[in-house]
């Protein structure tokens, strides 16, 4: 019988009150300059949709800096680990990836097609009309980073329990996905499959303590939508 390659069990870590203050500065951080009027008067984009996307990315960056500094005892730790078990933690994710990826994607089209009538997220439609440069470097890469330190890592140091901890991630990140919606009911039905997903991230960090896991699945899952994102636009 083949044995079973398990993976590290990590304790939950408690934050420190140095921690604990720079969580704080980068939560305030990302709520002032991420995409809001205040970036945009800080640094005018002039009418040019690019200078507007790289201000965007330049903001993301900054954030992504402070989330780092905030959190860099717990990525230190779960960078190593991941890469002395990969293996590990490779068969762990793997089943449980396509389990989530099923389970989305009959939740998008019971909420898009049957509640929505067909029609798709703010969010879904304003990534679709990204330039292919912006969606690989922040969708694909950045983006996925930051989040899961904003709505997995740092909510973590601060919730202990874990069942609360999925729960509130999943809420927030599923709200934080229909901000530009206009329509409040397109807004909720759109929010559910968000919070799936958010949800799934932070059951997957919770159930690992190891923030490299869901920020894995997350940048997985983000690349595979801007495949098809890409494939449709080259069509």
């Amino acid at each position: 019988m083949k044995k079973q390659i398990a993976i590290p069990q990590l304790e939950y870590k408690k934050s420190n009150k140095k921690e604990i203050i720079w969580s704080i500065i980068c939560i305030a951080t990302y709520i002032v300059i991420s995409d809001t009027p205040l970036l945009r008067l800080l640094f005018p984009t002039n009418g040019s949709i690019t200078r507007g996307l790289l201000i965007s990315i330049v903001s993301e960056l900054i954030i992504l800096g402070v989330a780092i500094i905030a959190l860099k005892d717990i990525i230190k730790r779960d960078l190593k680990i991941f890469k002395d078990n990969i293996k590990a933690y490779l068969k762990y994710l793997l089943p449980r990836f396509l389990k989530f990826l099923l389970i989305y994607f009959i939740v998008s089209v019971v909420c898009t097609k049957l509640l929505s009538n067909g029609q798709k997220s703010e969010n879904q439609e304003i990534v679709e009309l990204l330039p292919i440069w912006y969606i690989i470097s922040l969708v694909v890469i950045i983006g996925p980073i930051l989040e899961e330190f904003i709505y997995r890592g740092i909510p973590r140091r601060f919730i202990n329990n874990k069942i609360i901890f999925i729960i509130f991630s999943a809420i927030i990140f599923g709200i934080s996905h229909v901000l530009f919606e206009e329509n409040f009911v397109n807004a909720i039905v759109h929010m559910i499959p968000y919070s799936v997903m958010g949800g799934f991230f932070a059951y997957m960090y919770a159930s690992t303590e190891n923030i490299t896991t869901s920020m894995l699945c997350h940048i997985v899952y983000n690349s595979i939508g801007a495949f098809f994102i890409i494939m449709a636009g080259n069509g």
